[in-house]
């Protein structure tokens, strides 16, 4: 490098970023300026040799096939420009692509995307190895042409420092906490970079370049699961149970163009646990009947389970200002089922309002029935705490469950009028949260627009026979361009924001995921762009 006038490698960076995180850093950035578009199954085959690469033992693996063609190809620059958008990463891409400028400065290139097609376009692995102290060691991996290897040792200026695996590992000449290594076999060229502290995982990476018959990240059950995903992927993420503390579970992915033109998608494994002999908790499943019954008619529409809560709350304080879902302490206290369910839909008879409705599963009715008049009631105090006389004193006290209970909220909540919610027992051979037991199983349904609370109520509980194949557990799909419509104007919050940016680039994103076999989940996600 010409660290006179040039930048070092660690001016590379960005400035808030340990250099423990730099070469993680490179993932974001990657993913900003490249994502898998419309290439061929010819120049994607080699994504999948990357794990005959890596040791069985690394936890994070993100391997990336003719990153130069993705860049260039049609869907690129609108995958870019959503991820820009939509994800929490604007002020770090914004540092990201100046140390982007920087290194291609550095490289002697004018300009930063020719840089990233002669050093990266090829093909690139990130990975990591993971200690039980949560110390993290990254390798960058990547193909190389000789051009560019002679452009490497000339404007960074390598200095050898010692040889492993017949190889020499290098660092700059006055920026010594990088390391490199270079291995020429032919005709092709390779590009090892990690951190000086981190060259105890670059000497494994090189060890395998010697020893063809050892195992490698090829041979494990992690491998098998990402080929079984897609036969030709664009790209693919391993994640280990140690890459993610506390989840115990590994994930699989790989991303590729989706099979309509114009849509992109990600399929994934997971494992509940890896424990054989206790895989976890399995979660109750849902008919399909629901979802193709609704999902055309929504704006949103997700079945899941609890942990779907965590979208579903702040999207309806949002939309719905005032309004809360029942506190998780309740809902965790009093035994509420597996399955919970969320939609938001156009209002029937109020043109340009939406309505939502949010269902859980219950059991002994007649109980819950009481809590949730009590919860509701409360809330409703909440929502206008300063009320006519006795407004919202309805005291429904659980009497009559499955009849649907009504009250006027023009005032208090902005863009609706009515909240609204019941209890129905479920019909034979659904609602089953407790099958050993004989107790009242049912649903208990709370939204705002008595319509929507009372068909999507009468869907779910309703038996729907199931489709063929595997139980789904979750799914869902958001209209992003029909919830723009109903946001416009009105809600300059942070959910409209999120919203109109997606929507500039997307019309739906659907997900389905589902129960294999024991502890395990496998699932997709279709992303479909706008014309």
């Amino acid at each position: 490098m010409r660290i006179c006038s040039n930048p070092s490698v660690a001016d590379l960076m960005p400035r808030h970023m340990t250099p423990s995180r730099a070469l993680l850093a490179a993932i974001a950035a990657l993913l900003l300026m490249v994502m898998p578009a419309n290439v061929t199954a010819q120049q994607r085959h080699t994504v999948f040799a990357t794990a005959t690469e890596l040791p069985t033992d690394v936890d994070m693996v993100f391997a990336l096939a003719d990153a130069a063609s993705i860049r260039q190809g049609p869907e690129g620059e609108r995958l870019e420009q959503l991820i820009t958008a939509v994800l929490p990463l604007q002020p770090l891409s914004a540092q990201l692509r100046e140390r982007w400028g920087a290194l291609a400065h550095a490289l002697d290139y004018d300009r930063p995307d020719v840089m990233f097609d002669d050093v990266f376009g090829e093909r690139v692995v990130i990975a990591s190895r993971f200690t039980p102290q949560g110390h993290q060691a990254t390798v960058l991996i990547t193909d190389i042409s000789p051009a560019v290897e002679a452009r490497i040792r000339r404007t960074l200026e390598t200095v050898p420092r010692r040889i492993h695996a017949n190889t020499n590992i290098l660092r700059p000449k006055v920026d010594p906490q990088f390391s490199l290594a270079i291995r020429n076999r032919g005709n092709a060229t390779k590009l090892y970079m990690t951190l000086a502290a981190h060259e105890e995982l670059l000497e494994d990476v090189l060890d395998l370049t010697l020893d063809r018959p050892a195992r490698t990240l090829a041979t494990t059950d992690a491998y098998l699961e990402l080929a079984a995903l897609h036969r030709d992927p664009a790209a693919y993420l391993y994640l280990s149970d140690r890459a993610l503390p506390g989840a115990q579970t590994r994930l699989t992915a790989v991303f590729a163009p989706g099979e309509e033109n114009g849509t992109f998608e990600t399929r994934f494994s997971s494992h509940l646990g890896n424990d054989p002999e206790n895989p976890g908790p399995t979660p109750a499943a849902w008919p399909a009947g629901i979802y193709d019954a609704w999902k055309d008619r929504a704006n949103v529409l997700i079945l899941g389970g609890p942990a779907i809560e965590n979208f579903i709350r702040p999207m309806i304080a949002e939309l719905f200002p005032g309004l809360t879902l029942p506190s998780a302490h309740i809902v965790n206290e009093h035994g509420l089922g597996q399955r919970r369910a969320f939609i938001v839909a156009p209002a029937a008879a109020r043109p340009g309002q939406i309505d939502m409705a949010w269902v859980t599963e219950i059991h002994d009715v007649d109980r819950i029935a009481r809590l949730g008049d009590e919860v509701v009631e409360q809330q409703l105090q909440r929502a206008d705490p300063d009320p006519p006389e006795q407004k919202f004193r309805m005291r429904f006290d659980g009497m009559f469950p499955e009849a649907v209970r009504l009250a006027s909220v023009t005032d208090a909540v902005p863009y609706t009028s009515t909240v609204a919610w019941n209890y129905r027992r479920a019909a034979p051979g659904r609602g089953a949260i407790r099958p050993d037991q004989d107790d009242d199983r049912g649903w208990w349904t709370w939204g705002c627009g008595r319509g929507l609370v009372t068909d999507f109520g009468e869907t779910v509980a309703e038996p729907t026979p199931d489709a063929p194949g595997m139980p789904q557990l979750s799914v869902g799909v958001i209209h992003f361009d029909q919830l723009k419509q109903h946001l416009d104007g009105r809600n300059p919050r942070r959910l409209n924001t999120l919203v109109q940016r997606a929507a500039s680039t997307i019309d739906t994103l659907s997900w389905k995921t589902y129960q294999q076999e024991a502890g395990r989940i496998i699932g997709s996600a279709t992303i479909h762009f706008r014309d």
